[in-house]
């Protein structure tokens, strides 16, 4: 099944796109002391008149049109506060009291500082992350950092099976060879 993430390989011919974990966007980063921080769930006209900090539409241009396409759908026009570049900026913004942002499911057992996790009964979009790397990719450093990348993931998220998120293994007396030169 297809996911949207970060960053779609325009080609993929010759290239390994390994998942390596999945979300969604669901929720409302709040601040702790807002009065709607302490809700059970919330619509996003709930929101409407709290400015709403989040990052520019050049930064990722599909992303964001989805991300407002689906405002738009549920009704809603957001009050922007403000645009930022990183997730810390824009959560530290808004943890300060200066608007909510959106946030994953997997905020709601550990939001950022400062912030609550409130499920948004009218947003949900499919989010995750992905490892692209080249097929006939052969310096081994760059196998055990991807290997290395993987097998964190694995760690992270339990239910990255380990068939799908091993790499072969590299450590012959060719790579060896090949990492030392």
């Amino acid at each position: 099944h297809a996911f949207p993430v970060p960053v779609r390989p325009r080609e993929s011919r010759g290239l390994i796109v390994q998942r390596l974990f999945d979300d969604r966007i669901c929720t409302a980063l709040l601040p702790v002391g807002h009065p709607l921080a302490n809700a059970a769930a919330l619509a996003l006209r709930d929101l409407e008149e709290v400015p709403f900090v989040w990052t520019s539409r050049d930064f990722f241009p599909a992303f964001y049109d989805s991300v407002f396409d689906q405002f738009g759908a549920a009704g809603m026009r957001p009050r922007i506060a403000g645009e930022y570049d990183g997730l810390t900026t824009i959560w530290t913004i808004a943890a300060q009291g200066l608007g909510w942002t959106l946030g994953w499911q997997s905020h709601r057992e550990e939001p950022p500082p400062g912030l609550r996790a409130v499920p948004l009964q009218d947003f949900s979009m499919e989010w995750g992350g992905e490892i692209v790397y080249r097929q006939d990719e052969s310096r081994a450093p760059v196998l055990a950092a991807i290997d290395a990348i993987i097998a964190h993931a694995r760690d992270l998220y339990h239910f990255v099976k380990p068939a799908d998120a091993t790499l072969p293994a590299r450590d012959t007396p060719d790579t060896r060879k090949a990492a030392i030169s």
